[in-house]
């Protein structure tokens, strides 16, 4: 697709791109004023939409979205990498994700399924997807942006034993 545009939404583009996540069987009504949204559009469509939530280090992504006749393209995959480069610029060490139907795309996008007590405190219990917002049964995911440095843990030998 040539001349698409990456933008944060307007509130004049916001019908359309909740008409975008409805087609999609999107929520819309869970949004938080610390998400934000957006679109790439070609002339006037919205051809892809998608958002991100910061907390602290860390970055969740939202409603990666393509309208169904506009689907193999490309287009998710150019805004999770947009989404990316955004939470690169924020100096995040990891994204996630919360979905019950994409995980093989996250899964080549570079994401693994976690247990929810991996996922940081704050973001756990501050936003929505982890409060009721997503299915008990959605799958969390998290992509390392910047691989933390591996404990290890040294152990004095037990004293009682040396003698």
């Amino acid at each position: 697709m040539t001349n698409v545009v990456f933008k944060k939404v307007s509130l004049l583009e916001r019908p359309e791109m909740e008409d975008v996540l409805l087609s999609r069987q999107l929520a819309i009504n869970n949004f938080t004023i610390s998400c934000k949204m957006f679109v790439f559009k070609q002339l006037e469509e919205i051809v892809a939409t998608g958002g991100m939530e910061v907390y602290g280090d860390s970055v969740l992504i939202r409603s990666v979205s393509v309208p169904i006749h506009l689907e193999g393209r490309g287009l998710g995959r150019k805004m999770m990498g947009e989404l990316e480069r955004l939470a690169r610029d924020k100096k995040a060490k990891a994204i996630y994700a919360v979905t019950d139907r994409a995980e093989s795309f996250l899964e080549h996008m570079g994401f693994e399924a976690i247990m929810p007590e991996k996922v940081p405190e704050y973001m756990r219990s501050n936003c929505n997807q982890f409060n009721g917002a997503c299915p008990p049964t959605a799958t969390i995911m998290r992509k390392w942006l910047i691989k933390p440095e591996p404990v290890i843990a040294l152990f004095p030998e037990d004293e009682s034993k040396q003698e």
